[in-house]
Order: structure tokens, then sequence, then C-alpha cells
């Protein structure tokens, strides 16, 4: 529970910075985000030009969030703290069911897990030259991981699924924003809140919840991106309000260094605004492009400062890949039938971006301008973004790779754009009765406060097979050794998936073991233990017994059990055995096939 009361310590940090910034203006939702902007541009820049520790400059940001407190108090709290109150208790079942989520998925364990732990253990960048990270990707953008870094100032220490809280938790702003553009640009009621947070979870065709609240990037780009086409839209539209462009700037620099594809959006978002002010009156385009330029300068400077960063100070590269060649057997024809067919199975997500691509071109007449533009630019940035995706495949991958989790990185951008457009067309039309939006308003709040205790199934991803027995084997483990052990870790039939996500729950969940000397064996056979004695490792662990036969321990091993050895001697001997919990198979749902099951005694039959 540590995670969810550092993210809602860093939420509230951010937000104040962000109520400064704007001078009490645009909301809450929008205040938080343009907080995280300056969190971002402070702590990279800190971590970039200078040797020392982060939590210097995320320590001023919190006295920063302090003074926003007295210098902001001329502006109208009240309407802002009802607001996010509002939304908090609408949310709080949600929150509840997903603040004991932890690490899942195969790029958490991979790399967001060891780059968040990396922060809070060294307290600065990785360079080539500091310690290791253990991690496929050690300076892959960090933009999310420094806001665990702030929240873990609030106490309690390191808490592993604080990325993950905070995508939950982002999800707020988002359903802020939603609720404001159902409202008619005013805040939003009880029912408009609950309804705000249905569309950016539940109803949001690109709403995956292992994807959106797992700690990966793809939700923070989604809700990033949302607000910058929002706010492009408005001073496009000649809606612009005072502090517009310096909300844009600081949501721009929040979305550029989430994660790699972060400079594709921002790219494919400079030349959708680029062509869409071509729209506009002559005489206005160059006023717009550039305000649109000063607002895209922080961001670009991130995103330089840090690539010099990765280049100077780990020449081996931002990414550990072995797909350094795929290029060269890519086949532009493969890959579009490829994206074509994933195109056809979501059918909903892309059908919506057909949808929106459709009124960019030809909006209706009710239309106001800002839905005009925030069409052209959301079915731009899509036409944009998907041709960015090609050349990544065609040039990095080789072949299509996750093309409908890329887009979903879109989604939240068309939902806004069809809302914003709803609410346009609903103008001048005969309101239902009080009664009608007091019932639609109630079964949005029933919804909202029912579906997550009763969807647990879906939103607990964490808890899907064979996840609990990583966990009890990693827990039941690291209690056993100490943090610099030398193991083999033997996991029999394994596909390296369940031996890198043990390996990292070791390293970086209670009770750490970071300074573990690991080697993982997959296929074991009769002389895998002498090995490892002859490479100096003087524990081995057999994560399951029924499929060690290959080794000829020559013990009376125990059945579907893990047990762990010591070198003694030069001999083997038994130290503990943990006979694994019976349970179910996998979830219809099957949320975590990536992760072998095999090696914890499951699926052999």
């Amino acid at each position: 529970m540590i995670a969810a009361w550092q993210t809602a310590f860093a939420f509230a940090a951010m937000g104040l910075v962000g109520r400064l910034a704007l001078g009490g203006r645009h909301g809450p939702g929008l205040q938080a985000v343009a907080g995280w902007g300056i969190l971002c541009l402070a702590l990279t820049l800190w971590g970039v030009l200078t040797p020392w520790s982060l939590r210097i400059p995320a320590g001023l940001f919190l006295l920063a969030a302090l003074a926003s407190i007295a210098l902001t108090r001329r502006q109208p709290w009240r309407d802002d703290m009802a607001e996010m109150g509002r939304l908090l208790v609408i949310a709080l079942p949600l929150l509840v069911v997903m603040a004991p989520m932890e690490p899942s998925q195969l790029d958490v364990f991979a790399l967001i897990l060891p780059n968040s732990a990396y922060l809070f253990d060294h307290g600065i960048f990785p360079t080539a030259l500091s310690a290791a990270a253990h991690s496929d990707s050690p300076v892959a953008p960090y933009n999310t991981e420094i806001v665990p870094l702030l929240g873990s100032l609030g106490g309690g220490g390191f808490a592993p699924s604080g990325i993950a809280q905070f995508t939950v938790w982002l999800h707020l702003p988002a359903a802020l924003l939603l609720g404001r553009a159902l409202s008619g640009g005013i805040r939003p009621g009880w029912g408009m809140a609950a309804f705000g947070l249905l569309l950016a979870t539940a109803i949001n065709p690109g709403f995956v919840p292992r994807v959106s609240f797992a700690g990966y990037g793809e939700a923070p780009l989604a809700i990033t991106l949302m607000f910058a086409l929002w706010l492009g839209a408005r001073f496009m539209g000649e809606k612009s309000e005072a502090g517009t462009l310096t909300a844009l700037a600081l949501v721009l620099a929040a979305l550029i260094n989430v994660k790699q594809q972060g400079i594709g959006l921002f790219l494919a978002l400079g030349a959708a605004g680029a062509i869409t002010l071509l729209s506009l009156p002559r005489q206005e385009r160059w006023p717009r492009l550039r305000g649109l330029l000063l607002a895209a300068l922080p961001a670009l400077l991130l995103y330089v400062a840090w690539r010099a960063h990765v280049v100077l100070r780990f020449p081996e590269g931002e990414q550990i890949t072995y797909m350094d060649r795929a290029w060269k057997d890519a086949r532009l024809s493969e890959i579009l039938s490829d994206m074509a067919w994933v195109a056809k199975n979501k059918a909903f997500q892309f059908g919506l971006y057909a949808l929106v691509l459709g009124l960019g071109i030809r909006a209706p007449a009710a239309a106001s301008p800002v839905t005009r533009a925030m069409l052209r630019l959301c079915a731009l940035t899509i036409v944009f973004f998907n041709v960015f995706l090609v050349a990544t495949f065609l040039l990095h991958f080789g072949r299509e790779h996750s093309y409908f989790r890329y887009n979903t990185q879109l989604s939240l951008a068309a939902v806004l754009a069809l809302v914003l457009l709803g609410a346009d067309m609903a103008k001048g039309r005969k309101a239902p009765s009080l009664m009608v939006r007091r019932s639609l308003a109630g079964i949005s709040l029933a919804t909202m406060l029912a579906v997550p205790v009763a969807a647990q199934i879906l939103l607990r991803f964490d808890r899907d097979q064979p996840q609990p027995q990583l966990r009890f084997l990693a827990s039941s483990l690291a209690a056993e050794i100490e943090p610099d052990a030398h193991i083999a870790l033997i996991l029999p039939k394994d596909n390296s998936t369940s031996g890198m996500a043990l390996e990292s729950l070791l390293r970086h969940t209670h009770p750490r073991r970071a300074a573990l000397t690991v080697t993982h064996i997959q296929n074991p056979v009769d002389r895998t233990l002498s090995d490892m004695a002859e490479k100096g490792f003087s524990l081995a662990l057999v994560s399951c017994t029924d499929s060690a036969g290959p080794m000829k321990i020559g013990l009376d091993l125990p059945a579907h059990a893990a047990i762990l050895l010591r070198l003694e001697a030069g001999r083997w001997i038994p130290v503990r055995s943990w006979t694994y919990p019976e349970t179910g198979k996998r979830g219809k749902w099957g949320w975590t096939n990536f992760i072998a099951e095999e090696p914890f005694c499951m699926g052999l039959d």
C-alpha cells in the first residue's frame, strides 16, 4: 500500500506546482499534468547537467508545492477542491482495488522496475561508468520513473509498484478533462465526472488493464497526447485562455520522454499542427505558428538533453537488443499485411480512428472552431504516427511489433474529439428532462462505483497464473539467501521469461537482494551442477523438481516443488524445499501467457 500513498503524495505536489505555474487556471486535472511536466524538466536537466542526486531538485519541487499554497491563495481553491474531491470519491473503489497490485508484466520486470529501483538506490541516471542497472534498457526515457522517486520523499522506502500506481492515478486528470468536455467546458458534476472516468477507462476502446494500469508508457502517452491536442485545438480555435501555451509546453515536456515512441507522437503532433495551420486565414498563420514553436521548445530541449546523455555517457546504446540487422530482412508488404490483420481484429478501436479521419476531412456544420481543429489535429496525428510506426517496424524490428498496443496511445484523443463534437451537436436542442438527466447520472455513478469491485478478475491481472507462483517462489527464496549471494537459477523448460522475472523480483521487491550474482539455466543436464560449482556458484535453485530428472541429483526430491541447494565440501546438499500451493488453471483472459509456466510445475501434464 506504500505505492498508493506515495503516488497520492506525488500527485498532490505536482498539482500544487502546476497550479502555481498556470496561475490557478485550467482546473486541477491539467494542473497535475503540467506539474508533472515541470518535474520532468527539472529532474532530467539536473540529472544530465550535474553529478548530484536527483533528490535535491525533487526536494526543491516539494518546497515549490508548499509555496504554491501561499502564493495562489487569492485564486479560488474551493471549486478546484470540490471538483477533485468528487472524482476521488467516484474513483475510490478503483483506487482501492488496484492499490495492492504487484509488478507482473514482461517489460515491467525487464526494464521499468529495474530503472525505477536504480533511481531510488542511486539518485542519478545510469551511465556506462556507474553501477549496473540490471535492465534491458538502462537509459530508456525516465519521465514516468521520476514520479515514484518524488513520491518516495513522502516516506516508506522503495515501492516496486510505484509506476503502476502512477498510471492508475493518471487516469483521473483524463477523466476531469473528458468530464469538462461533456459539460460544455464547465466543471463536471457527479454524473459527468463519473461518465468522464468511464470514458477514460472502460468505454475507451484503447483501454486494456494489463497495459493501461501495469506501468507501461501507453497510458501516460495517450493521456498527455489528449491534453496536448485539446490545448492545441483551443489555441487554434480562437478560444485560448491565458496560460494555454504555457500549459501546452509543460504537457509536451511530459509527453516526449515517457518512452521511445514519445518522439514519434511529438513529431506526428507537430506535423499535424503545421498542416492544420494552413486552414487558418493567412494573417493568423505566423502568430499561431510562432506560439506553437515556442510551446514546443521545452520538450525539444528535454529530448536533446536526454539524447546527449545517452550518446555521451552510455555509448553501448539505449536498449539491449538483438535486432540490429533486422531491417535487412524486413518486407514492407508483410508488415502492412500484419498491421491490417491487427486492425481487422481490433475493429472497434480502428473503426473509431476511421470515423475521426472522416470527420477530420469534413466536419459537421454544428462543429465549433475548436472542435474542427481538434478533429483535424487528431486525424492527422493518427496518420503521421502510423507512418512513424511503419518506419520503426522496417528499420528497427524488421516486422510488425505491438501495433495494437502502440495505437492505444491515440485512443483517448479520438474519444475526446468525438465527445467535443457530440457536445457541439447537442447545443440548441431540447435538453432531456431533469428525471432523465438524474437517471443517467445515477447510472454512471453506480457503474463506476460497482464495476471495479465486480470486475476484479479483469483489473487484477497480476493475480492470474503463473504470477502468484512466481511471487511465492521469489519471496520464499529471498528469505533464505544473502543479498550478495551467487546463485544459479535452474528453471527447466523456461523460455527466458520466467528466469528474467524471478531475478527482477529478487532484486527489486521486498526483501530486496539487489547485489545478487545470477546465472540462468533453461535446459539442465547431468553436468549442470558440477559446471555451476566450477564457475563459482555456491547456491542453486531448481524451480521444479518434476523436471529435474536430467540432472540426476541423487536425492529423494519432493514432487511439485522447488528446492534450494548449497555447495558444501564439493557436494550439493538440499537447504530448503517449497511445495507449490495448489492452483487452478490460467484465467480465461490469459493476461500473463507470455511468462512460461512449466518452470513452476504448471502445464506439465
